[in-house]
């Protein structure tokens, strides 16, 4: 549902856009025949109902570029809510360490990292159940006007094929969309009769009905959505007043006055709510004889120009913005592509880190296999399992070694509440003819407050024109025992437990902050004065390791750095007590030298 929600607000996003353009050309374009302007409203209910779309240099979404949570890649725009995730990490510290300074210890600590998943899984279900009950709500509306001009109109008598009278109705419309039929009030003269058959008659040769409809059916899926129903009532209305310049240049310009006369006897006021949305009636008369009566024939040129101009808007809405992606990979003479990829996903703004051979830009089928690592990752970093496995191959989606549980209802879960991502994937590639592997290291964090690292391994492989996941393992790195497997941990991410969560906040929101503050406060000693009393156990508990020994040397500012040797290595961690001017004496890491 997660998922689900998002697209629907990128897909809500995109149209609102095009809507906000289509509004403006409007005005400029006021005096051309509706026919033209007609089609202006066909991109916005597209963008409403389809994420991906070509790419061009001349796009309204290139605005979007540089807004942060925005990308366009692969034919597909995203926008994230920037700050959401340090946001996040700051409300679970700040109940961390409301916890632990009332005493409550470690069991609380975890309640209360629970209890704020739990939150966020309930706010998501409450935001789809109001999404779906207002599709219901207008669903039920549009059946009832149905089934109400169904009544009325049940006992039509057929007047020719397609073409039926009643006594029960006011005003001529078009019903249906695989058969439509064309209603007439009983009792018209026989020239209004010709007039009104000539109109309805045109909207079933312009497929006016079944457009409209298509139209609503996107408003149902975008109710709460104001620009959308009112880019429906506009279609509506241009349609309608196409219709009439059709109508008289089949009658001829001379008929203006008295096809304006026919308009205001015949028609019903009102809108979209007098009428039905499966029904196309008459509507905004007072705006259509105005159009009617300024109406002249367009010349050739004058038509051209129209196309053009359309076309153009047309094109300007369609397309997305040529791809956010500004990331170089490393092309070497010799074996596969090796590509690293730094920095937030969600940021717009990561980098490559070259080691060797020609750089070259993203693309063809380096581009779709950088799309399915990052959407990979995304999904598996926030457990989305319905995303994950529409990424995997066939045959590893029956795998019984499988990181996505699937339950006897269908339902599709992985993993737990804790440890959650607090910053964004970093990805590693290395590309073949036909296939990748790709190593995804996700920064995490849990309710200590702990920085965590896990990593997703995954193959791909080529299928078609696609790229398929056919072997995931995944690995958590909770108990480190040698320095090969620490240089594996860290090597694309190392801990930064003085950086600030929050860079708006006012005060320190980093976690040896709160780790300090929890220590002064004396909430849980037990556990501060043992884990973190001496640099080797500090650096043991910040950065999961085990089974080594730690030997200190001095460094200037007070600092020691670690030396702690592992049966195949050692490492060396610089150390530090951040909170030693407020009397903590814990210790965390302040550097991690790799390699």
């Amino acid at each position: 549902m997660t998922d689900f929600m998002t697209v629907l607000g990128n897909l809500t996003l995109a149209a609102s856009l095009a809507v906000l353009l289509v509004l403006a050309v409007r005005v400029l374009l006021a005096r051309l025949p509706k026919r033209y302007l007609t089609f202006l409203w066909l991109p916005v209910f597209f963008r409403a109902v389809c994420p991906v779309s070509f790419q061009s240099p001349f796009s309204l979404y290139r605005i979007l570029n540089g807004v942060p949570g925005f990308h366009s890649t692969g034919g597909r725009m995203t926008f994230t809510l920037a700050g959401y995730q340090s946001a996040r990490i700051t409300a679970v510290l700040e109940r961390i360490g409301s916890a632990l300074s009332d005493g409550k210890g470690a069991a609380a600590v975890n309640a209360a990292t629970v209890t704020e998943a739990g939150a966020e899984v309930i706010l998501e279900n409450i935001l789809f159940g109001i999404w779906l009950g207002g599709v219901t709500v207008v669903l039920l509306y549009g059946l009832f006007s149905w089934l109400r001009l169904r009544r009325k109109t049940a006992l039509a008598v057929k007047l020719e094929e397609g073409v039926y009278e009643s006594d029960r109705i006011g005003s001529a419309f078009l019903l249906g969309f695989f058969r439509p039929r064309i209603y007439l009030p009983a009792g018209l003269a026989s020239e209004e009769r010709i007039l009104v058959l000539t109109h309805e008659k045109t909207h079933k040769r312009r497929q006016d009905s079944r457009v409209k409809l298509l139209a609503w059916l996107v408003c149902v899926v975008h109710w709460f959505n104001p620009l959308l129903w009112l880019a429906f009532i506009l279609l509506a209305r241009d349609m309608e007043m196409a219709c009439d310049e059709q109508v008289l240049e089949q009658l001829g310009t001379e008929e203006k006055k008295r096809y304006s006369t026919f308009l205001l006897k015949l028609s019903a006021p009102g809108a979209f709510l007098t009428g039905t949305p499966v029904a196309f009636g008459e509507n905004s008369v007072k705006s259509r004889i105005k159009n009617i009566l300024r109406y002249k024939k367009t010349r050739a040129g004058i038509a051209a120009a129209a196309v053009a101009l359309v076309a153009g808007a047309a094109w300007f809405c369609l397309s997305n913005p040529a791809s956010t992606l500004d990331e170089d990979i490393i092309g070497g003479a010799d074996g596969p592509t090796s590509i690293f990829l730094a920095g937030k996903l969600s940021g717009g703004d990561d980098t490559a880190s070259f080691v060797s051979g020609e750089n070259l830009k993203l693309g063809g089928d380096e581009e779709k296999i950088y799309e399915v690592v990052k959407t990979f990752a995304e999904a598996a970093g926030n457990r989305d399992a319905d995303t994950v496995w529409e990424l995997l191959s066939p045959v590893l989606q029956h795998s019984d070694d499988l990181g996505i549980q699937v339950l006897e209802d269908g339902t599709k879960t992985m993993g737990v509440s804790s440890p959650f991502p607090a910053d964004g994937p970093t990805i590693s590639l290395s590309i073949g003819d036909g296939s990748a592997d790709a190593e995804i290291t996700y920064p995490s964090m849990t309710s200590d407050p702990l920085w965590w690292s896990w990593k997703d391994y995954i193959t791909l492989e080529k299928n078609g024109d696609t790229y398929r996941v056919t072997a995931w393992k995944t690995k958590y790195y909770d108990d480190i025992t040698s320095a090969a497997e620490f240089e594996e941990a860290y090597r694309m991410w190392q801990p930064d437990y003085l950086k600030p969560t929050d860079e708006t906040a006012d005060l320190d929101s980093s976690f040896a902050s709160y780790l300090v503050q929890n220590d002064v406060a004396e909430s849980y000693p037990s556990y501060y004065g043992e884990a973190f009393s001496t640099p080797a156990k500090a650096l043991e508990t910040t950065l999961h390791v085990s089974g080594g020994i730690g030997k200190t040397e001095d460094a200037d500012g007070g600092d020691v750095w670690v030396n702690y040797e592992f049966p195949d290595g050692t490492i060396r961690v610089r150390m530090t007590q951040p909170g030693i001017d407020e009397g903590s004496r814990i210790w965390v890491p302040k550097e991690i030298p790799m390699g």
